[in-house]
């Protein structure tokens, strides 16, 4: 399933390696970002969490240009296997408004 999610940018990384004693390098964008929906009252939590989305390798020419501590609009990826569900973000609006 695939969506569209405002949530600030705080900053962005990423890595392109080859494991010892493999052919194939991995390689990937990291985009660390704050979901709106977790400003909520916890007893067991004080402040925002920043949620760590890994996104394709080439995503981070866009990231890097964005403002941090701002809101954009992210497209996600989210897939469901049994209990486990993993969110990859896709792309990101290039402007705040859309």
């Amino acid at each position: 399933m695939n969506l569209e999610k405002e949530m600030i940018y705080v900053g962005c990384s990423r890595y392109d390696f080859t494991p010892d004693g493999e052919k194939e390098s991995i390689s990937a964008s990291k985009a660390f970002l704050i979901d709106f929906t977790q400003l909520k009252k916890d007893k067991d939590k004080v402040g925002m969490v920043v949620s760590e989305l890994r996104g394709d390798y080439s995503l981070f020419e866009k990231l890097r240009n964005l403002e941090p501590l701002k809101p954009y609009k992210f497209s996600l990826a989210i897939t469901v296997d049994g209990k486990k569900s993993t969110v990859v973000l896709l792309d990101v609006a290039t402007s705040k408004n859309g």
